[in-house]
């Protein structure tokens, strides 16, 4: 038989004290034999949790509640084995939060996660899964779902998110979490550097706790390193991108300047051309020579043709190409004028005139405000 010293506490008021209950030992004797002896069957519609300890020790959860087996077989008893003895060792196993019904995608990679650490092994003790542990999933879930429609933009810049999360289920698929991001009608937002930064310190919180540095999270707790690493860059380069256009707002000077982001050079004529600078040929064919054309109009829709357009540019007349580079969303301006091929009619002074004028047309943009 077995002897237990058994408390019922209700919320903060102790409903029965310390009491000792005697308990037959029998192959399956469990918590709710227990449990009904000290309170005689008086709380069987409440829900109860176990916590057991001995005594000088903490009081450990007990997972399984009244259903959990309080002692041991017989045949155990007589290798030296007892309740507590099991009960504490069973403590010690490791354990994972309980997965999520899967509502929104969001759940589906909170417990994506928590079937990657089932996985790798690993997990926490004496009870920690369901507040250190879920604390800390809910953080790497947080991260995770808000970089979840940018990752291209971190992989764009180089930016490791930790080779281990790749292996989540919808990566694996080429797929994202966040579908409603891609998918739905509503404005796309950009990353923010105060959200990244807030979303790397509470990752930093729960990494550099005590159950971190077990060897069996060494692989793991660094990847989210490298995680909370990137995240971190990426603020920081926000951080530096919006310090500029700051400088730039606040600037007397136009943001773009001639001197700065402007490419003039001639292209030598070329006897046989490609059919798709036949337009621009008889073109130049009706104008004189110093007069300035705006390329735009005999420019290719689709930027990768313009490039290549402009890059292998083919006239019979000998020409000088000016190219006026604006930004990434508003493109290049290109302009282009024909030279006489005779280097005795040639005149710098015409050359530098034309330039002058084309100057004079250039859009001026003092702020990224003003370009909007």
């Amino acid at each position: 038989m077995g002897f237990f010293v058994v408390c019922v506490v209700r919320e903060t008021k102790t409903i029965i004290p310390d009491k000792v209950v005697k308990v037959l030992q029998t192959e399956t004797s469990q918590f709710y034999e227990i449990f009904d002896t000290a309170t005689n069957d008086q709380f069987e519609d409440c829900v109860v949790r176990v916590f057991l300890r001995k005594p000088p020790e903490n009081w450990v959860y007990v997972e399984e509640g009244l259903e959990d087996i309080a002692e041991t077989s017989i045949q155990e008893s007589h290798q030296n084995s007892n309740a507590f003895e099991l009960l504490m060792k069973n403590s010690q196993n490791i354990h994972l939060p309980e997965l999520k019904k899967e509502n929104t995608h969001r759940d589906l990679l909170y417990n994506d996660i928590i079937r990657l650490f089932q996985n790798k092994e690993v997990g926490w003790k004496n009870a920690k899964h369901n507040t250190i542990g879920k604390g800390f999933i809910e953080r790497l879930t947080a991260a995770l779902w808000y970089i979840d429609p940018h990752r291209t933009k971190f992989i764009a810049r180089s930016l490791s998110l930790g080779e281990l999360f790749n292996n989540l289920n919808q990566y694996q698929k080429d797929q994202h979490f966040n579908l409603f991001y891609h998918t739905g009608k509503h404005a796309k937002t950009n990353l923010n550097r105060e959200k990244l930064e807030q979303l790397a310190s509470s990752l930093e919180l729960s990494v550099v706790q005590l159950w971190a540095t077990s060897d069996n999270w060494e692989i793991i707790i660094n990847k989210v390193f490298i995680l909370i690493s990137a995240m971190q860059k990426y603020a920081k380069n926000l951080e530096q991108i919006n310090q500029v256009m700051k400088e730039i707002y606040i600037s007397d000077s136009p943001a773009r300047q001639p001197a700065n982001d402007l490419k003039v050079y001639s292209i030598e004529p070329c006897q046989k051309i490609n059919i798709k600078y036949q337009q621009l040929q008889d073109f130049l064919s009706n104008t004189n020579d110093y007069n300035e054309i705006n390329l735009e109009r005999f420019l290719p829709e689709d930027a990768m043709q313009r490039y290549h357009y402009i890059k292998s540019l083919q006239i019979r007349f000998l020409i000088t190409l000016y190219c006026y580079y604006q930004s990434n969303y508003l493109g290049t301006i290109n302009y282009i004028w024909k030279i006489p091929i005779d280097f005795e009619d040639r005149s710098e002074t015409t050359q530098a005139r034309v330039m002058a004028a084309i100057q004079e047309k250039l859009p001026q943009y003092f702020s990224q405000q003003m370009k909007k």
